[in-house]
């Protein structure tokens, strides 16, 4: 696939919603869908009661991983018939994505957190604990997501890459706890930078590095920004650790935002006094 081509179409399935702010979580990965047109996340909710592989992940329990694998084998082809048994239904245009991506709070029985097979992925965060925070857990999400892209987008880069931590978004990471600094950090390497070049993905690096450093999201003081309007879904990333806020970080938050309006009209106050200062002393002048 080349730059100017259709963007690679990722679809999404998180497993499960409960005790998750799934509105804040979609709303930062489709807000990446407008940063570069080379993927494209979109969401899907499917029943878990109508796939073997959906109904095993939909835990926070310890999963066999080797049993995942062989669930995932034709999950793409059912999950297409499903798409457009449904979109012919309602009489939609679009087909369904080639590449899924199932985002689960299981466990895998070898602690990976990641499996890929057959055109789909698996990203397993049970073991993830809020100590490992920063990054949050939808920062986690985010990054591990845009991983998958790049899976998706780079052949040579689908599986594991270098032994090294580098804090490159590629770096093999045996365990979740250790994937931190590659969320943290989100760059691309000069080894993985010259695969994408390889695999005819000359915008990519650029793209990753762009997503991951966040400057694109603004300041959650600002309604206006991304980062404002996940304080609005309730979840602001400069306090927020889990899967949700907590009251504290609830708190926290109101008490920031309320800084900045006070601050706001104590600058608007003083812009008042002065311009009446000095009307005044024009006034008397006359």
């Amino acid at each position: 696939m080349t730059q100017d081509s259709e963007p690679c179409r990722v679809g999404v399935v998180i497993l499960p919603a409960r005790k998750m702010n799934l509105a804040a979580i979609q709303f930062l990965i489709l807000a990446m869908n407008k940063e570069q047109t080379l993927f494209q996340f979109e969401f899907y909710n499917f029943g878990t009661d109508t796939d073997p592989l959906l109904e095993l992940l939909d835990s926070r329990k310890t999963v066999g991983r080797k049993l995942t694998k062989r669930l995932m084998l034709d999950f793409v082809t059912r999950s297409q018939t499903r798409i457009r048994k449904r979109s012919d239904e309602l009489g939609l245009s679009e087909g369904p994505p080639d590449r899924f991506v199932i985002v689960s709070q299981c466990r895998f029985d070898d602690n990976f957190y990641t499996a890929r097979s057959g055109g789909v992925s698996v990203i397993a965060l049970g073991n993830w604990k809020r100590f490992m925070a920063p990054p949050s857990f939808v920062e986690f999400v985010q990054a591990l997501l845009v991983r998958e892209a790049i899976a998706a987008l780079c052949p040579s880069l689908r599986g594991s890459v270098h032994l090294g931590t580098k804090g490159c978004l590629l770096d093999f990471t045996e365990h979740l706890s250790d994937a931190r600094q590659k969320v943290l950090r989100g760059y691309v390497c000069h080894h993985c930078s010259s695969r994408m070049q390889e695999d005819e993905q000359p915008a990519l690096a650029d793209a990753v590095t762009h997503l991951l450093d966040r400057q694109w999201l603004g300041q959650p003081t600002d309604p206006r920004t991304p980062a404002g309007v996940m304080v609005s879904l309730r979840y602001d990333l400069f306090t927020a650790k889990g899967r949700q806020e907590t009251p504290k970080e609830a708190f926290l938050t109101a008490l920031r935002q309320e800084g900045a309006k006070q601050i706001t009209t104590g600058i608007g106050a003083l812009i008042l006094a002065v311009l009446f200062f000095f009307l005044g002393l024009k006034t008397g002048g006359r």
